[in-house]
């Protein structure tokens, strides 16, 4: 095995302890593979699979450019190279389409009791006939 492929499996094993789990017992099963095979793959022994570095992509954000030759970040959506302004912005858009989303749960709840209440009051109205009616047969 090459000194670049033991450098993949090196960077194998610490997103995995990082992002999976850090016991190969746990991430092996969430990884779709044996102990064993992980094992392999993060000494060098054997070539990282590629439906491992797929599933890890997909579930855990890997950026497989990192993965590869060790640049850029490990994650794909990693979020340490923002800045504060950044997170800021995101937030204040957050806190905004959360703001809207109440604003229409409230109008949609206040439409909710209208309608009961206007079914409380046709109920209440044939209550009321259905007693004339009652007292009338009598």
């Amino acid at each position: 095995m090459s000194k670049h492929d033991l450098a993949l499996a090196a960077r194998l094993k610490q997103f995995r302890k990082l992002f999976v789990d850090n016991h190969m017992d746990i991430a092996a099963p969430l990884l779709e593979i044996s102990r064993g095979k992980l094992g392999n793959m993060e000494s060098g022994e054997t070539a990282v699979d590629v439906k491992v570095i797929n599933l890890l992509q997909k579930k855990y954000g890997l950026n497989r450019d990192w993965l590869m030759d060790g640049k850029g970040n490990m994650r794909s959506n990693d979020t340490r190279k923002k800045t504060g302004l950044m997170g800021t912005i995101e937030m204040g858009d957050r806190i905004d389409k959360l703001t809207t989303e109440m604003l229409i749960l409230t109008k949609n709840l206040n439409n909710a009791w209208q309608i009961i209440e206007r079914h409380e009051k046709e109920i209440d109205r044939q209550v009321k006939e259905i007693e004339k009616l009652k007292d009338g047969s009598r």
